[in-house]
């Protein structure tokens, strides 16, 4: 007779406490003759769970004439639930006049899909998603992201994450805030890369008229607009789904003859 132990991790959640078991099975081998089969010994079928979650652990009672004595379940029921994402840190900061810096931590993440990064200028009513970031490795106990952002919003900026699933469940992070800097004109341009949409936000120290260009890599135009700037941050949606991917830069370019430039690239 062979005996054969093996031991595997399970997790799972018990009142908001995350548990890590070790499950233990001993299994006795006999080893027969060929053609032969040994005496006392029955067929054993192991039965896959009927339903998820649930935990059925078969337990072996073999005794010294190797007779198995019975097979008991264990079921946990709704306490075996697979473990959502769990937000260790989630903090914004400015790095200079038009960048923010994202940075949030994650452990156990299990059907985690990534987060949709989204911000709401001035207050914390009108969040729009300005990136995504892919999931890093299932199963890992801890996950670092970063993410830049380009923000030169002179008021409060607000961010926040949404984590999707697998399955199409989602779920809120708390809101950060992020202080505002700068007192001049300024162009940033998101997301970057940008896939069907792209969008300008302009900074604008008063109420103006301005032109928008947009051009490819060979400097040929590709779309224009005239608008009106009101005394703050403008977020203008420019059309970008039926461009060819590559590299495009944006002048915005005011009544008063001031040029802000930048660049995105469209996939």
């Amino acid at each position: 007779m062979v005996t054969i132990f093996i031991q595997t991790p399970f997790r799972g959640m018990y009142k908001n406490i995350i548990l890590t078991v070790f499950l233990q099975f001993l299994f006795a081998v006999v080893i027969a003759q060929p053609g032969r089969r040994p005496m006392g010994i029955p067929d054993l079928a192991i039965k896959k769970p009927e339903s998820v979650p649930q935990l059925r652990v078969p337990v072996l009672s073999i005794s010294s004439n190797q007779t198995i004595t019975g097979i008991t379940e264990c079921n946990c029921g709704s306490a075996c639930s697979v473990l959502p994402v769990k937000l260790l840190r989630f903090e914004g900061k400015r790095i200079h006049t038009s960048l923010v810096k994202l940075e949030w931590t994650t452990v156990h993440e299990l059907n985690n899909k990534g987060f949709e990064v989204q911000r709401s200028l001035g207050n914390t009513n009108d969040f729009i998603t300005i990136a995504f970031e892919p999931a890093k490795l299932q199963g890992a106990y801890k996950n670092e992201y970063g993410l830049p952002d380009n923000n030169n919003f002179s008021g409060i900026s607000y961010y926040r994450l949404k984590q999707l699933d697998l399955d199409g469940n989602s779920s809120f992070s708390e809101v950060v805030a992020v202080k505002g800097y700068t007192t001049e004109n300024s162009l940033a341009l998101y997301p970057n890369p940008a896939n069907e949409k792209l969008t300008a936000d302009i900074f604008s120290t008063k109420a103006a008229s301005a032109t928008i260009l947009l051009t490819d890599a060979a400097q040929k135009q590709v779309y224009s607009n005239t608008i009106k700037l009101t005394k703050g941050i403008n977020i203008i949606p420019i059309p970008v789904a039926q461009l060819g991917s590559g590299l495009y830069f944006m002048r915005v370019i005011t009544d008063e003859n001031k040029i802000l430039t930048a660049k995105a690239v469209k996939l």
